[in-house]
């Protein structure tokens, strides 16, 4: 198995929030509202967010995990079976790990913004 990432190209930010336009600054705050008012109130909203964000970091853990395994073993060419499988099963293993929180994703319910 060979996994292959490449680096995203950099985006850029404004540096000044006052750069951006009134009704980009007031558009977060009305989505904010709105999901808050379906989700159920503000702490709701919270643990929304609070477990958005844990998905988020699961994942990103196990990508990360994978391009490092990618970067250090570019190839498998040179090693022995026995290596082969164990960074294989390294991979497969963060490979479903990664899978679990892009499914809580998935079934998370959607809303209309």
């Amino acid at each position: 198995m060979v996994s292959h990432f490449s680096d995203p190209s950099p985006r850029r930010c404004p540096n000044d929030a006052a750069a951006q336009p009134a009704s980009a600054s007031a558009a977060p705050a009305a989505f904010q509202s709105r999901l808050e008012t379906q989700l159920g109130g503000h702490a709701a909203f919270d643990r929304f967010t609070g477990q958005i964000l844990n998905w988020n970091d699961s994942a990103m853990a196990h990508a990360y995990a994978l391009r490092l395994l990618a970067q250090q073993f570019p190839t498998d060419d040179s090693m022995n079976d026995r290596d082969r499988a164990t960074l294989r099963g390294l991979a497969r293993d963060h490979l479903a790990a990664l899978a679990a929180p892009l499914a809580d994703f998935d079934r998370r319910p959607c809303f209309p913004y």
